[in-house]
Parts: C-alpha cells; structure tokens; sequence
C-alpha cells in the first residue's frame, strides 16, 4: 500500500522479480478503503507492506486498524524518511517491521524476516498475534473511533487548510467539513478548533 502509483510499481517489479515464491494479491493507494465496514469485504494477504506517509490516511491508522481486528497478517512498515520517524509509532500500532522502501536490500530482508514470522528492527516490534491481543484489549485509540472523512479533514486543518480549501480538496460542501471537524472536536474531547489540532498534532 504506498499512495505514490511510481513507487508502487517499483515495489511490485522487486517483488515480482527478486522474490519469485511471493505471489502478489493486490496493491493499493488508497489507506481510507481499509475501515472498519470494509475490512471484512478485503482479502488480507499473509504479509502487506503499508507506507507510513499515505494521503487519505495515515500508515499509522491504517496498521492499527487492521491490527485490531485481525491477528495473522504480518504488516511491515515502510518509509522514505529516516526510520526514526515511525519506529515506536509503528510497533505501537501492531506493525511487524519497518523498511527504508528506498533500500532495496533492507526491502527484501524486512519482507523475507516478516514472512518467516520473525521481527524486523529495533523497536520492540511484536509478533501479529501478541500485537492484536495488546491492541483488541486496549482502550480504544482515536483511530479507532474517527472516520476516514473526519481523519482526512482534521489531517488536512491541521495543516493550515481553511474550510473553504478542505471542502474544495474533498470535494464535499463546507457545511459537511464543519460537521466532521465538530464531530471530530467531539471525539478529542475538546472545546475549540486550536485545542483540536494541538490534540490532533500530539496523537500517538
């Protein structure tokens, strides 16, 4: 899952090529189709690779709510940026593993650690099962309780985008953006639209 379509395609010829006894399911740029209603219509390979930095939603989002609700499906991180960037926030959100996707070696060894069931990399990473247990019985998470929508509105306020640029963006009506930021102000629990993008900006 990478929302870059060229990085995609590079991913699926080094795998295609380098690693011939891995069959390819299915590929996807779009983060937001993995939601609670649409999970159980999506057939889950043994091993997804999921970019953190994906437009719709983040990566972060995108493993912990396949982590929740499913316990075998490896999922390995990966980024462009330095790996620090999402490490801990990877193993907290069930992830197996995370790769430089710009590192071809690092690629294939995360790719081949993952699917044999092992970890990849030094963030107290877990295994898929002891991942899904944590987070299954955890208290619920603000990715587990927003929608797509209002994620894509609160990430896209919180990058300064007015209502006018978001409903443009979106394309939706700016009544229908203020609806999603106030129900999103509502799960953060607070008061005001700053408090909401400090609390949004600090998520973890």
């Amino acid at each position: 899952m990478d929302n870059d379509r060229c990085s995609l395609r590079t991913l699926e010829q080094i795998v295609e090529e380098l690693l011939p006894n891995v069959k390819l399911l299915w590929s996807m740029t779009d983060g937001s189709k993995i939601s609670f209603s649409r999970l159980d219509g999506i057939r889950l390979p043994d091993l997804m690779l999921v970019d953190m930095s994906l437009e719709s939603m983040s990566g972060i989002a995108v493993c912990r709510r396949i982590r929740r609700r499913n316990s075998t499906t490896k999922l390995l991180a990966m980024t462009s940026f330095a790996i620090g960037c999402y490490g801990h926030d990877a193993a907290d959100a069930g992830a197996q593993g995370i790769v430089n996707k710009n590192d071809e070696q690092d690629l294939l060894s995360g790719i081949r650690e993952v699917s044999s069931g092992k970890t990849y990399g030094n963030y107290e990473f877990e295994s898929a099962h002891i991942a899904h247990c944590r987070i299954r019985n955890s208290s619920a998470n603000i990715f587990d309780i927003i929608s797509n929508r209002e994620l894509q509105v609160m990430d896209l306020m919180s990058g300064g985008m007015s209502d006018t640029d978001i409903s443009l963006h979106l394309d939706i009506k700016e009544a229908t953006v203020r609806k999603h930021i106030q129900s999103a102000m509502q799960k953060l629990n607070v008061e005001t639209r700053i408090q909401a993008v400090i609390k949004w900006t600090k998520r973890g």
